[in-house]
């Protein structure tokens, strides 16, 4: 080593010292392998413990190797829902594992401005890496799938009503940019329908309510039909069940159910309902399968009523049922 050496400390130097004096200053604690020595012959300090001699091998301290980070154990996923005019007068609820995450979309006038706007909804949240089970429902539709998670990674996923439309067909869930959707397990058994849980699930309306005229086999109320009907309720709202809830609705409500040639099982409801402070008649039109049922659909004075008119009159049903509870 050169005779004249400086510490610096604090951005100011101390010396000059030789080489023997730092020998001493280390041996004694007052120079540490991390301070900075500059000698009078360089224009850099260089780090005590790379100078050779000056600290016992034992003493030196190695420069710190970089480490590769620790990925997050999170990712960050994003639902969207592209404007359509398909179901766009309902939201689209969202909840992982059981836990509610928000809304995308929904309600009459915003979902018109989405359509004439092509606006488009998203909602966006974080989940710990692994499997999760996403819940979207809307429009008395529900759509479970399982997703996976990478951790420190964006999925983008996308939401939407089928072409049917919020009253039919049912909700579809698939994978955008970065996103993975499981697979379901095959050999899982289809849990048991339950009676009271019986999923109602709408077909397109504006359909021709089906004559009873061109059925057999009509019933009195004790019909197998009509008590499934009856007992059953929309996802939505499991706790409501159809019968009181349309009995509540419809004046003098008289249940009927029958057969079509082709096999076809229908359950109809009529009665009296206020329809713009006049008095009209409404009809209420299920179709039957196996243990299942479909709002099939809906007239007024014999007047088939569209999408519009029919959302608006599931609406109006729960919303005068639960006020008069």
């Amino acid at each position: 080593m050169a005779n004249q050496w400086f510490v610096v400390r604090n951005g100011k130097e101390q010396g000059p010292f030789t080489s023997q004096q730092l020998r001493t200053f280390a041996s004694q604690g007052q120079l540490r392998p991390a301070d900075d020595l500059r000698r009078d012959d360089m224009k850099v300090a260089v780090h005590a413990h790379t100078i050779k001699g000056l600290f016992p091998a034992a003493e030196v301290v190695s420069a710190p190797t970089a480490t590769a980070p620790t990925p997050p154990a999170h990712g960050t996923i994003t639902i969207f829902r592209e404007p359509s005019s398909t179901g766009f007068m309902y939201g689209l609820g969202v909840s992982v594992d059981g836990t509610a995450k928000g809304r995308v979309g929904g309600g009459l006038l915003s979902g018109l401005m989405d359509v004439a706007m092509s606006r488009r909804h998203s909602i966006t949240f974080e989940l710990p890496a692994g499997e999760h089970v996403v819940d979207i429902a809307g429009g008395g539709l529900k759509r479970s799938s399982t997703i996976l998670v990478e951790p420190g990674t964006t999925a983008r996923f996308q939401a939407f009503f089928s072409n049917r439309g919020a009253l039919g067909g049912g909700i579809n869930f698939v994978a955008g940019n970065g996103g993975t959707i499981l697979p379901a397990n095959p050999t899982e058994a289809p849990a048991k329908k339950k009676r009271s849980l019986t999923k109602v699930a709408f077909a397109t309306m504006g359909a021709m309510v089906v004559l009873f005229g061109a059925m057999r086999g009509c019933s009195q109320s004790t019909n197998t039909d009509i008590q499934m009907v009856k007992t059953g309720s929309l996802e939505t709202h499991p706790g409501i069940a159809m019968g009181p809830l349309v009995n509540s609705f419809l004046g003098h409500a008289k249940w009927s159910s029958g057969t079509t040639s082709k096999g076809q099982r229908y359950v109809n409801v009529t009665g009296d309902m206020t329809f713009q402070g006049k008095k009209v008649r409404g009809l209420i039109q299920f179709l039957v399968t196996d243990d299942n049922f479909e709002f099939y659909a809906f007239e007024m004075n014999g007047i088939p009523q569209n999408d519009l008119m029919t959302a608006a009159l599931i609406a109006k049903m729960y919303e005068e049922f639960q006020r008069s509870q």
